[in-house]
């Protein structure tokens, strides 16, 4: 699942296992940039990026929309979060498909005592009839070691989200062209 990216460390000795993770990665040669690009708001990484020895950056990630409080559910420790997979994209015009999972997941949310009711990745215009709460997760990168591949890599991740940024705002256009280019699909002989 490629919509929320973080590490697995147990809650009751959180600091102490990121401690240890981080001298364990810092040991492993043959790179210089960790990243990890979809990183939640509540996520377990900001005990890593604390004990990590080296620098850091942070970077912005994708919008999630997020309710406070088929379809595929993700039971985490402090959301549930629900993904419309298989579903067409003309389908979500024509009916709308957010209030037939809404009403059945917030009661599970809620059974469940999970606080948050995640939307996942992705800011769709069917997501925001329901006025949910617009989180962003964040690209979280680690340094092998302070050095100039690494600070080069974040430098270079930040120019390109600014462009992206730039282009989204002032030429509207290139977002359809771009979706347009990611449905074609060269014909295969």
């Amino acid at each position: 699942m490629s919509d929320f990216t973080d590490v697995l460390i147990d809650d009751s000795c959180a600091h102490e296992a990121a401690g240890h993770l981080a001298r364990e990665l810092t040991k492993v040669g043959g790179w210089w940039v960790i990243d990890l690009p979809e990183v939640p708001h509540s996520a377990a990484t900001a005990h890593l990026v604390d004990a990590w020895p080296w620098p850091t950056w942070t970077v912005g990630g994708s919008v999630c929309l997020e309710f406070p409080a088929v379809h595929l559910l993700l039971d985490g420790h402090d959301l549930l979060g629900a993904y419309l997979y298989g579903l067409q994209p003309d389908l979500r015009v024509r009916i709308d498909v957010a209030q037939l999972f809404l009403g059945t997941n917030l009661d599970l949310a809620q059974r469940l005592g999970r606080p948050t009711l995640s939307l996942l990745r992705g800011d769709e215009p069917y997501k925001r009839r329901w006025r949910p709460e617009e989180m962003r997760n964040r690209r979280v990168l680690l340094a092998a070691k302070a050095g100039y591949p690494a600070a080069a890599y974040a430098a270079t991740l930040r120019v390109r989200q600014r462009l992206t940024e730039l282009a989204k705002s002032r030429v509207p256009a290139l977002s359809g062209i771009r979706r347009r280019l990611r449905t074609c699909r060269p014909s295969s002989t």
